[in-house]
């Protein structure tokens, strides 16, 4: 029961996560295509939009937010005589402030591998239709044309008969030489035969119960997945959540905290070239980020910034009296896991918005 209403739980959050940060085109996307599914969530979206502060107060008031995490760790670590908080919580998110960047070397990437593999397996595709019609138009057809007169409509046994009766002589009184092609044109021939006679069959079934048996397995498959990437959605944000109480319960806790500020740094730098972060990357990657990530007002991604980053300081000054349990591996690893799983998901969602904004 209790996983059932985590999962809930963690549906509701993501619809409310994934509405508040759908693109801004995504009300002229739903008036253009007739998506009136759609119209309502963009409606609450832009006028949930328009009452977030402006990137540039954001900014100051994370910098406000980011001394004041600092001090904080400075404080638990003066108060519980541990200095290597601070020093560890510092150089965990500087670090992951700048190595999550490499998402974008990895986006650059991804899209020359995504092209290149795409390139290829179009043109094995075509290669291999070509062949097939070539073989069907030069090969079979006019074998089965010579049977067409004899046997008629059965033209086609008599054509994979004869054909069998040829390729089974030339294997067992045929030179040797002559066997392993034999052999091949026989697979050949078979794995023609098995085409052409589930083509037949198949297009005796009427093709609306095609269409029918299709809609319904994509609706149910669209559906799942929907429901999977919205409680995926959820549950990051919910570990956001968690790295923030945990963040100065000892030196997983400071590790976890500083990867969640260093993440969320990570992704508005990236999708709003804040702080000129393009400066730092080469040309190609700087190319990339620019044409497909760059949002005009990352308004929603500097508010999420700032909230994870105050959550953090109230969960390390948490810490200040009597320092709390630490989390475990389980649940460091896994926040590690949705961390990377977050940030890819925020790139994405800023494509999206780059491409309906343009």
């Amino acid at each position: 029961m209790g996983s059932l209403a985590g999962l809930v739980f963690a549906i509701t959050l993501g619809m409310v996560f994934i509405i508040a940060s759908l693109p801004e085109g995504t009300a002229a996307l739903a008036l253009q295509h007739h998506w009136t599914w759609l119209t309502i969530p963009a409606e609450v979206s832009a006028e949930f939009k328009l009452i977030l502060p402006e990137v540039p107060d954001v900014l100051e008031w994370i910098s406000y937010a980011l001394v004041a995490y600092v001090s904080a760790l400075l404080l638990i670590s003066l108060r519980h005589h541990q200095i290597v908080l601070f020093g560890r919580g510092i150089a965990v998110a500087l670090t992951a402030t700048f190595l999550l960047h490499a998402l974008a070397w990895v986006g650059v990437i991804g899209f020359s591998v995504g092209k290149f593999i795409v390139g290829i397996t179009v043109a094995i595709t075509e290669f291999f239709s070509w062949l097939g019609d070539a073989a069907l138009r030069e090969v079979v057809t006019p074998i089965v044309g010579l049977f067409a007169p004899a046997l008629g409509s059965w033209a086609w046994a008599g054509a994979l008969a004869a054909t069998a009766t040829v390729l089974g002589l030339a294997i067992t009184l045929g030179p040797r030489w002559m066997h392993a092609t034999a052999k091949v044109a026989a697979w050949i021939a078979l794995a023609l035969a098995v085409l052409i006679g589930l083509g037949a069959l198949l297009s005796l079934v009427p093709a609306s119960f095609w269409a029918t048996l299709g809609s319904i397995f994509g609706t149910i498959f669209s559906w799942l997945l929907l429901i999977l990437a919205i409680a995926t959605t959820g549950q990051l944000f919910l570990d956001q959540l968690a790295s923030g109480v945990h963040a100065g319960s000892g030196r997983l806790g400071v590790t976890m905290g500083a990867i969640a500020i260093g993440s969320t740094l990570a992704v508005l730098m990236l999708v709003g070239n804040i702080y000129g972060a393009y400066d730092f990357y080469p040309a190609p990657v700087a190319e990339w980020a620019h044409n497909t990530v760059l949002s005009k007002e990352p308004k929603f991604d500097a508010t999420v910034t700032l909230a994870v980053v105050s959550l953090c300081t109230i969960g390390v000054l948490s810490n200040l009296g009597r320092m709390r349990q630490e989390p475990d591996l389980t649940k460091y690893r896994r926040s590690l896991i949705y961390t990377i799983m977050g940030m890819i998901t925020a790139v994405v969602i800023a494509a999206i918005d780059k491409a309906t904004d343009d």
